[in-house]
């Protein structure tokens, strides 16, 4: 009998290297808390930033961010409409309000165009605006940035996706005054779970590492001085996180030759196109996205999963845009017309870097076969 399971290619699974119980196996369990600040320095040395705080997901990360802001009950934040669900429920869960701002189309990020708008229309005024580098894809940053220093406003990164992902030279979690990075079961490296709050300023930053210790201050008389939670990583994902840590680059550079792949077999089907990488980005290529004309294709993006679904493909639609969600109906929202395009045309590709080379080709060769019984005749 096959074995389905066995056959079946994977959107993003762990990608782990079968060594990592060594470290609970050779150290003394009474040393495993060590591991946390160790996580922490040895991220915050990778991507060049002053402070890492390593936390339960990077939702909690990002949370966390907000909240050392001081951003609370009646305030609203800039959130991007074309993003996962956990960007706006950290803004939620700190009692504040999303104001979605739609997708340019080169990078999917905000729309610097529509953030003008948004701020210009918005009659409160916003206490911050998340950015979020979609599928690892860094955002138009320099022009988002010059609007948001022109109205005094904080960028915070949600750069969940984007570990190892780059700017013009600047690592992707230090583009913004605060930064939440992820390491779940799918992303680039996994501690199974987790995250961390990046950032460059002090004061921050111990605000920030107040807030994730119950409010309570780090060093005598430990009081609890403010609000807080616990929101801090344990020391077996921390240590999981040092052994992954090493391999970002190597995860990173195995996911961008999967996209290379991708691209040069598919890149000049008519009404099949990638997202692009603007001049002077570097993505980690967390998951190849394309978009599907289906005039030029001849078949919808949700025909093409359910096609590749039968091949036992996994694949994923881009996020369904938040302002179509009924949890955030309600919310205003700025620049939805390109947003809800990508969205309905948008499908990530398996990505895991542990893909094999056969894997890919039958990925590869079962896009194809769908495209090709829907080739529309040459006029």
């Amino acid at each position: 009998m096959v074995d389905t399971a066995a056959l079946s290619i994977p959107l993003s699974a762990p990608h782990l290297t079968g060594t990592e119980s060594n470290r609970l196996q050779t150290t003394p369990a009474d040393l495993w808390p060590e591991w946390v600040p160790a996580f922490e320095q040895a991220l915050a040395q990778r991507v060049s930033s002053r402070f890492a705080l390593a936390t339960q997901s990077g939702t909690a990360a990002l949370e966390l961010a907000l909240r050392a802001l001081g951003i609370g009950p009646g305030d609203t934040v800039i959130c991007p409409a074309l993003t996962f669900a956990a960007t706006a429920n950290a803004i939620r869960s700190v009692g504040a309000t999303p104001v979605f701002v739609g997708s340019e189309s080169i990078s999917w990020g905000l729309d610097p165009d529509a953030l003008e708008t948004a701020l210009q229309r918005e009659q409160q005024r916003p206490r911050a605006i998340v950015v979020v580098d979609l599928y690892g894809m860094p955002a138009n940053w320099p022009a988002l940035q010059a609007i948001a220093d022109r109205y005094g406003l904080p960028l915070v990164a949600d750069a969940a996706e984007s570990l190892g992902s780059a700017l013009h030279g600047q690592a992707c979690g230090t583009l913004g005054l605060l930064n939440a990075v992820s390491f779940n079961l799918n992303k680039v490296i996994t501690t199974y779970g987790g995250g961390a709050l990046l950032t460059n300023a002090p004061q921050l930053a111990a605000k920030a590492r107040v807030v994730a210790n119950q409010g309570r201050q780090t060093e005598p008389p430990f009081s609890v001085i403010e609000s807080g939670g616990n929101y801090r990583m344990g020391p077996l994902s921390a240590g999981l996180g040092l052994d992954q840590l090493p391999l970002l680059s190597a995860r990173v550079q195995a996911r961008r030759a999967i996209f290379e792949r991708y691209f040069a077999a598919l890149g000049q089907w008519p009404g099949l196109t990638f997202q692009p990488e603007r001049l002077g980005a570097f993505s980690n290529r967390w998951l190849t996205a394309v978009r599907i004309d289906p005039v030029q294709t001849g078949i919808t993006r949700d025909a093409l999963i359910d096609r590749l679904r039968c091949e036992m493909v996994e694949t994923r639609p881009v996020f369904m845009p938040l302002h179509r969600q009924p949890a955030f109906a309600g919310c205003n929202v700025y620049g939805s017309s390109e947003t809800n395009r990508i969205a309905n045309e948008g499908l990530c590709l398996p990505s895991g870097s542990a893909l094999t080379d056969a894997q890919i080709e039958r990925v590869i060769a079962s896009v194809r076969c769908a495209l090709a019984k829907n080739k529309r005749p040459e006029s």
